[in-house]
């Protein structure tokens, strides 16, 4: 009898133990693969559910090929080089890259017409280009607090809030959409960086002299901290802030907080 009680008790035990380490550690969901699919010359990337995606875009041994580090599975015209990596020939002349959800960044490495879509999360869309070709590429950051670089670039850009292909270097016609919320620019210096009328926006000039950073409304941050003189330094409308160098930049406008280092 006494054996037997001992081993009820044991069985409850074990089945309380389970259901409470069931009801900490949840169901548990692997990320889906992305796909990228080549239809009619478009080639569209889209991020699987449920993963952290750093992806880009660019040419790989001749052939257009897009690199992910989450696995990725070629539709239409592509075919699988590694688990992580599709290529899709040459003939494309667009693309589309949709980064779904959690926070995702992308990178271009291809000069033909494009559009990237934050979608949501935080994303980091990596603009700078290296080529001597001009392009037209559609930064649009979707829910979350987006950031657009141009740090890579190769040379001065003019990045604008408001939804015009009149962004990226002076060969390029980018159109970053009001809908991405930081701007850094290049670190040539001569960087053009203009928030949006409404939003709360952070702008980095990226380093450099002679850049010209204007805030316009909401509660902007401002940084042109960077052992240069800048030139223009506006934060507009609302409560905004700026980090500036003490004894070379300009006095700021507009700015209700002022840090100089």
């Amino acid at each position: 009898m006494r054996t037997t009680k001992h081993l009820t008790r044991l069985s409850l035990l074990a089945a309380v133990s389970t259901a409470l380490i069931g009801s900490v550690a949840g169901p548990v969901h692997a990320a889906s693969a992305g796909t990228v699919d080549l239809t009619a010359g478009k080639i569209t990337y889209t991020a699987g559910a449920g993963g952290i995606n750093s992806a880009s875009i660019t040419v790989f041994n001749g052939q257009i090929a897009v690199f992910d580090t989450e696995p990725l599975t070629p539709k239409g015209g592509c075919r699988q080089l590694t688990p992580r990596a599709v290529t899709c020939g040459t003939s494309a002349t667009e693309f589309t890259a949709n980064l779904g959800d959690m926070d995702d960044s992308f990178s271009v490495g291809v000069s033909f017409r494009g559009a990237v879509n934050g979608q949501d999360g935080n994303d980091s869309l990596i603009a700078g280009a290296g080529s001597s070709t001009g392009r037209a590429i559609t930064w649009s950051g979707g829910a979350g607090i987006d950031t657009v670089s141009y740090k890579s670039s190769d040379s001065s850009v003019r990045v604008s809030l408001d939804n015009q292909a009149n962004d990226g270097r002076n060969i390029d016609s980018d159109n970053v959409r009001d809908d991405v919320e930081n701007i850094v620019g290049s670190t040539f210096g001569g960087d053009f960086l203009i928030g949006a009328d409404f939003a709360n926006n952070r702008i980095d000039d990226g380093g450099g002299a002679g850049d010209k950073l204007f805030g316009l409304g909401g509660n902007d941050r401002l940084f042109a901290k960077d052992l240069a003189a800048d030139g223009d330094l506006n934060c507009g409308l609302g409560i905004d802030e700026i980090v500036v160098d003490k004894t070379v930049d300009p006095r700021p406008v507009g700015c209700e907080t002022v840090q100089e280092f």
